[in-house]
């Protein structure tokens, strides 16, 4: 069974395309609200979930997660900041913002 989070739609279908069998059809789907219930499922043996790394590293780590497949890979998700408009110049938040855009350029290429 494949168990899906409802913030993340495209997760499996994108994963499925990458691994070459886009028009898999799974015996059974489950879908969750939040990723939190989603990961729970699979550490209960529900079925196979997929997410963020960094969020199931400690699950891997411990054996309570495995991860079947090597691969394909995804990238990570866009993020955004929001600042109000009396802000946008504050220094502050444009070296923050400077520093995030250069972390994810980081992540972005040690994932790839």
């Amino acid at each position: 069974m494949l168990l899906h989070t409802s913030s993340l739609p495209r997760l499996w279908p994108d994963w499925l395309a990458k691994a070459n069998v886009p028009t898999l059809e799974p015996s059974a789907v489950l879908t969750f609200d939040h990723f939190c219930l989603t990961l729970q499922a699979a550490v209960d043996g529900i079925g196979v979930a997929m997410g963020p790394t960094a969020l199931v590293a400690a699950d891997l780590a411990s054996g309570r997660l495995v991860a079947p497949f090597d691969g394909p890979r995804l990238p990570s998700r866009s993020y955004c900041t929001y600042v109000a408009d009396a802000r946008t110049g504050d220094t502050s938040i444009t070296l923050f913002r400077a520093w995030l855009e250069r972390e994810g350029e980081g992540a972005s290429t040690a994932s790839a």
